[in-house]
């Protein structure tokens, strides 16, 4: 996506709301973890979540 600027406009101040929106989206950075826990028996604690078929390791 490219942009002109007027003359004493600064960069990228003529985006839309959209634009912003979607570059935005394009630079984000998500970060998360997970972590294994486990009980004397080596059963591993799993999460089970409404939105996924199948279970989670805990995190965030």
């Amino acid at each position: 996506m490219t942009t002109t600027s007027a003359p004493g406009e600064l960069p990228g101040s003529a985006l839309t709301d959209e634009e912003y929106g979607a570059l935005r989206a394009s630079a984000a950075l998500w970060i998360g973890t997970s972590v294994l826990i486990t009980n004397q028996l080596g059963q591993i604690l799993v999460q089970y979540v409404d939105y996924r078929d199948t279970c989670l390791l805990p995190g965030g």
